[in-house]
């Protein structure tokens, strides 16, 4: 009697067992010639393929209790799709690397030979100098024909995809945990999970749904960043940070890495500057990673814009990239506060200027 369940399932089911990382995956596959055979192998097949006696006790347990039913309906529900290191559309560059995933759980659009994928990483307490670079970089990068893969992660990760979504361009986030609705992380990505998704990017990760985010995941999580691109570019790092990993992690891939500089008395600049000082690329505008790649730039930038009063221009002349408090400007300025607002707001809705924490502005129209 045939078995009802698909050999992807069985794949799952196997992926499902949190002890089988993707090195013991393609064992029991290559041994097995399918993962269905795995499944429904005995102790003394699975010692065959060199599984630990624990080890198999273990998985025995496991399979007693695991639904394979449920669980390719939860898979089915949310449109998460297994896709295997050997199947037609597992990413061209990720399987290049040393130990590539065996599987990724797939939702929305992965596509194998991404268009000049670009990871951005950095520090998850992000400064606004890291929102000043991505704001200024990220666009142009886009518009220039590079995609963005990046970690969903508070601070650097989340606003590199968001600056993507708002220039249209393709955005992979991958998960150090399961990408089902109830276990995306972090849980305040959610909706920016979704959004990825609708716009035509992916939610993507080698664990499966219902896999929490534990530390030491994220670390296998960074090299399938850094193994889907053709160069990691660390926007901020502080000395001890997981950007770092996926920067070294980069280099062992034979990948390019980005760092952008930053102050010497800057926490979150010294990671980057370390980067530097060891041979990473100095990143001051998106040129520098175009031209690293031979990319012409399509960057449709705000430099040139053309002030349309002496106001206007009285008010451009005193912003820059360090925030100015509208006091000051006021001041400056020698106009009255009303009318500083709404020049301000007016530069603002032209995205020529910027408003960040305690009424204070930036100008955004320049490259770094």
């Amino acid at each position: 009697m045939s078995s009802p369940h698909t050999e992807q399932d069985y794949w799952i089911a196997c992926t499902s067992f949190p002890k089988f990382g993707s090195v013991r995956l393609r064992q029991l596959h290559n041994h097995f010639g399918s993962m269905e055979r795995a499944w429904g192998a005995s102790h003394s097949e699975l010692q065959n393929a060199r599984i630990t006696d624990g080890l198999v006790n273990e998985f025995i347990e496991h399979r007693k209790r695991f639904d394979i039913s449920k669980f390719s309906s939860l898979l089915s529900k949310q449109d998460i799709r297994l896709v295997c290191f050997f199947d037609d559309d597992f990413p061209e560059l990720l399987s290049h690397i040393f130990d590539p995933p065996a599987v990724l759980f797939v939702r929305g659009f992965l596509n194998p030979s991404i268009d000049m994928p670009i990871a951005v990483v950095g520090s998850r307490k992000m400064s606004h100098y890291g929102e000043q670079i991505i704001d200024t970089i990220m666009p142009s990068l886009v518009k220039s024909g590079c995609s963005i893969i990046s970690g969903l992660a508070l601070g650097v990760d989340g606003r590199a995809h968001e600056q993507t979504l708002q220039s249209d361009g393709y955005t992979v986030a991958v998960l150090g945990s399961g990408n089902d609705d109830a276990h995306v992380y972090p849980r305040q990505h959610a909706q920016l999970a979704k959004r990825i998704i609708e716009s035509g990017g992916a939610v993507i990760s080698e664990f499966p749904p219902h896999t929490p985010p534990l530390k030491h995941h994220f670390p296998l999580r960074n090299r399938i960043i850094s193994g889907l691109s053709r160069g990691t570019f660390v926007v901020e790092a502080a000395e001890k940070s997981g950007s770092l990993i996926t920067a070294r992690v980069a280099l062992e891939q034979n990948r390019e890495v980005f760092a952008s500089p930053g102050s010497v008395f800057s926490q979150t600049s010294k990671g980057c500057n370390t980067l530097i000082a060891m041979g990473a690329h100095c990143v001051t505008s998106s040129e520098d990673i175009l031209n690293v790649f031979q990319i012409e730039s399509d960057e449709q930038t705000r430099v040139d814009y053309e002030p349309t009063s002496p106001e206007e221009a009285l008010i451009l002349s005193l912003l820059s990239h360090e925030a100015l408090h509208i006091d000051d400007c006021i001041v400056k300025a020698d106009l009255p506060a009303a009318r500083v607002m709404t020049l301000l707001t007016m530069l603002e809705t032209k995205r020529i200027v910027k408003q960040i924490s305690g009424m204070r502005y930036v100008r955004i129209s320049f490259h770094l």
